[in-house]
């Protein structure tokens, strides 16, 4: 029987985009640009991963956000600073909207939604 070893950075770019967007935009970035790789950050960058950052998962109830993402942190000291002139919409939730709205500064942001703010937040 013959056995193949196949990274997933043997696909060709194409069958990538195809399975990126197949995924949350938070989760591709969070998981690829952070593993350092020039071809997955060019490719992830030149595809518009970053124009709509959601960082809340309505619950069922839909009351209660959680986080997207395991590390909003991480996310804003290791990704935004790369991604934040792409940001067209960001999504946030009263958690953490002071770390996102501070991480960076975002020049083509036209949209913000606020999820679970109370009014002395605001």
């Amino acid at each position: 029987m013959n056995q193949h070893n196949i990274s997933l950075l043997d696909l060709p770019n194409e069958i990538l985009l195809m399975i990126f967007k197949k995924l949350d935009n938070m989760y591709v970035l969070y998981s690829l640009l952070l593993v350092n790789n020039r071809r997955l950050d060019a490719l992830i960058q030149e595809n518009n991963f970053a124009s709509i950052l959601n960082f809340i998962l309505p619950t069922s109830l839909n009351h209660t956000h959680t986080p997207v993402i395991p590390s909003v942190d991480q996310f804003c000291t290791s990704i935004l600073g790369r991604t934040n002139h792409k940001v067209k919409t960001l999504i946030v939730g009263s958690f953490s909207m002071k770390d996102i709205l501070y991480a960076a500064r975002y020049p083509n942001l036209t949209e913000v939604k606020l999820f679970n703010v109370d009014s002395l937040t605001i």
